[in-house]
């Protein structure tokens, strides 16, 4: 019986706190022990070429990934990010989801090279109200949903890297109808959050109403 070859990812995380770092392994592991993970803070093409790596998750990462590793592992990189996309693209997603009063979601999808933009492979959108959440409840709760969509599409998304098949109905971002907002404009958001993540999505939404020059 020939031996099953490895399936190498390596994951790019940036976080402090690893709780949901291991969840996002163990799910990853489950799938099939086969499967080895390596986990980086920022990386090169010759860390790509020296792991034999297969698939790159980015979870909570803040580099921006460049077209020489998209192109080396055609395509096969992934990126977390939690808004209904292509709304809220960039900086804190949870955040200007709530001082846009858009709906909040849990996207996972293809990097390419505009930022936030690639293919959406899976997207669980939160139809109900979380106006009375915190932003620190709703991010705890885009981070279940985040992690339940990819043990669902990973394994096909492995499958179509191991197989170079398409299992997966991948949607195409329409940038042009979304939002996107960058780092001072995050800042001088959250200088007005008293509580910062213990604020609530009400709050914001009054905030939202009574302050454009944030836009």
């Amino acid at each position: 019986m020939k031996k099953k070859s490895p399936f190498n990812i390596i994951i790019l995380n940036q976080q402090k706190n690893k709780y949901w770092l291991k969840k996002l392994m163990t799910i990853i592991k489950k799938e099939d022990n086969g499967n080895t993970i390596k986990i980086l803070k920022k990386i090169t093409k010759k860390d790509i070429i020296n792991s034999r790596c297969n698939l790159l998750v980015s979870f909570h990462n803040g580099q921006i990934i460049k077209d020489d590793i998209i192109n080396y592992l055609n395509g096969n990189c992934i990126n977390f990010h939690n808004s209904v996309l292509p709304k809220n693209r960039g900086w804190a997603p949870i955040l200007w989801t709530a001082y846009n009063n858009d709906l909040f979601a849990a996207t996972i999808h293809k990097i390419s090279t505009g930022l936030d933009t690639g293919d959406i492979c899976g997207q669980k959108i939160i139809k109900k109200s979380l106006k009375n959440f915190s932003l620190e409840s709703v991010y705890k709760l885009l981070e279940t949903e985040g992690l339940s969509l990819f043990e669902k599409i990973f394994p096909k998304i492995k499958k179509e890297i191991i197989n170079k098949k398409k299992y997966i109905k991948y949607k195409k971002q329409l940038t042009k109808q979304g939002t996107y907002q960058n780092e001072s404009q995050t800042n001088y958001l959250m200088k007005k959050l008293s509580k910062k993540y213990k604020t609530k999505v009400s709050e914001i939404n009054l905030l939202s109403f009574n302050d454009k020059r944030i836009k």
